[in-house]
């Protein structure tokens, strides 16, 4: 059972055109979370079955390229977990309860000597 619920609003294209968006983050949680509402959030998250832990989306642009990283965030403390940073733009992610992150980008997948070629690439990591 999730403890509170986290909205995104003021939903808008991250680029003209393209299906992945930037929002700004509410919540009515009981604790303090250090999240900033406007703070290049994606519109995507993920809980644990349990309700203890969420994962949400933030963009990490680095000289016009896309990338993102994975804030998990405690619901009972309030504590943050950041991820590494991932290349391309998040499809979508999936929290399981012993905190492996299932995620799917959009992002180019050709070799380097190839024709330029972007598609969907599965990963995964252990947030904890």
């Amino acid at each position: 059972m999730k403890p509170f619920e986290i909205k995104f609003k003021h939903i808008g294209e991250i680029r003209h055109g393209s299906p992945y968006n930037l929002v700004e983050l509410s919540h009515n949680a009981n604790i303090k979370i250090n999240l900033k509402a406007n703070d290049d959030w994606q519109d995507k998250q993920s809980w644990t079955r349990s309700g203890d832990f969420v994962a949400l989306v933030k963009w990490n642009f680095i000289k016009g390229e896309p990338g993102f990283i994975i804030i998990l965030l405690d619901t009972n403390t309030g504590e943050i977990t950041k991820s590494i940073r991932i290349l391309g733009c998040c499809h979508k992610i999936r929290l399981s309860n012993d905190l492996c992150l299932k995620y799917q980008t959009y992002t180019l997948i050709s070799e380097k000597n190839e024709e330029k070629k972007y598609g969907l690439k599965d990963g995964s990591m252990k947030l904890n």
